[in-house]
């Protein structure tokens, strides 16, 4: 009786702090919204790509709403498996159009980066193609095998969800190397731009923290649901929407951010190379051409995406 009694405690316990994590995550979501308002409105907004409108406007604010409605749900108690299932599976879903969404930001910025070179772009599509399918099967067996209260938080899941994790974290350290890889080699051919206004720079700046990020919220949320038994365990999920939502965000934000001529000194402005890729004037807002001066053989920036 004591033990029975000691452990609904302990369940207890571990709802209040899933759900303060809950809280502190979306708030801290409607907060980075907030004070970068304004940048969306000049960078993004009085744009004309719509496709990256609308890839941000999800990657922004459907985790908002999300988080939301998720949370509404605390408390419900008395559900039936069959409906707790359904819940945990949109919960997964979502979670796996929120990475896929800012994985293709990625893959677009390592695309513009090699100028659309043929051969890597069939590689990482291929590549791309093979993780979604992954995390697809991956998913469904990590759903069958999660336990959860009676009112759908989930407690424990199935070690084979520390392969839905790997399988997200090869994908994206293959994008990060090869953005390391290029950015690096760049960066001996550009000393006579100031790093913190070269491009190629910025590239690698954004491409190091968003993965950082990201590879440790992955791992923090899929860490809690191997290792702990009680509802704490899912306290790291609203961590990773908040992360994938800000590294997105952000990340694109910051490529528009690169087409603005007052942000870009003369220097770099003139190592751009003229592209005649659509993904360019898409992402960035507009297409830098060098018209007043030619390209400088030791200075390869080779774009921004």
């Amino acid at each position: 009786m004591d033990d029975a009694f000691a452990r609904q405690i302990a369940i207890l316990s571990a709802k209040r702090d899933h759900e303060a994590c809950a809280i502190a995550a979306i708030v801290w979501m409607i907060w980075d919204t907030i004070i970068n308002w304004e940048d969306e409105v000049r960078y993004l907004w009085r744009g004309h790509a719509r496709w990256v409108q609308w890839m941000y406007a999800f990657i922004r604010y459907a985790p908002i709403i999300h988080g939301g409605y998720v949370l509404s749900h605390y408390n419900t108690t008395g559900n039936p498996p069959a409906r707790c299932r359904a819940y945990i599976a949109y919960e997964l879903s979502f979670l796996e159009l929120l990475t896929i969404a800012v994985e293709i930001i990625l893959v677009i910025r390592v695309f513009v980066l090699y100028k659309q070179n043929r051969i890597l772009k069939a590689a990482i599509i291929a590549a791309f193609v093979t993780e979604i399918i992954c995390m697809m099967v991956l998913v469904s067996f990590v759903i069958k095998g999660q336990t959860f209260t009676d009112d759908c938080i989930a407690a424990t899941s199935p070690r084979i969800f520390i392969a839905y994790w790997l399988s997200s974290l090869a994908f994206e350290t293959f994008l990060f190397v090869l953005t390391l890889a290029k950015c690096s080699r760049g960066s001996f051919r550009a000393r006579r731009v100031a790093r913190t206004r070269s491009v190629l720079f910025l590239f690698l700046r954004d491409g190091t923290w968003a993965f950082a990020l990201i590879f440790v919220a992955m791992l923090l949320n899929t860490l809690m649901y191997q290792l702990n038994n009680t509802p704490r365990a899912g306290i790291g999920y609203y961590w990773e929407l908040a992360v994938l939502s800000y590294a997105g965000s952000h990340v694109i934000l910051n490529i528009r951010r690169l087409g603005t001529p007052r942000y870009l000194s003369q220097a770099d402005i003139s190592t751009l190379w003229d592209q005649d890729s659509d993904a360019i004037t898409n992402l960035s807002g507009q297409t830098l051409r060098n018209t007043q001066h030619k390209q400088s053989p030791s200075v390869e920036l080779q774009t921004i995406a």
